[in-house]
């Protein structure tokens, strides 16, 4: 339910409370906890169509930094570039 917004937008998307946070608050994990910080970054193939996302996210409150998000998009790149070796 989190990543869902990042897949409609096509951007990163960095939630330090979840509870708080007008998109996810509502959900089930930002309600009970389970899910209280949330980083995410888009997936995409060689024609830049969204795959889908990865993500970290916490049960505790975290400051997300430019280097957390630099380092999560740098990973995405690296499963962009193998998925586009797979369809080649």
């Amino acid at each position: 339910s989190f990543c869902k917004h990042v897949i409609g937008t096509g951007r990163e998307l960095a939630i330090e409370k979840a509870g708080e946070h007008a998109l996810v608050c509502d959900t089930r994990f930002a309600r009970s906890g389970e899910i209280t910080s949330y980083l995410g970054v888009p997936i995409a193939n060689a024609d830049s169509i969204i795959v889908g996302v990865l993500c970290v996210f916490d049960s505790t409150e975290r400051d997300w930094g430019v280097g957390d998000v630099s380092l999560l998009t740098q990973l995405s790149v690296v499963l962009t570039r193998a998925l586009a070796s797979v369809d080649a």
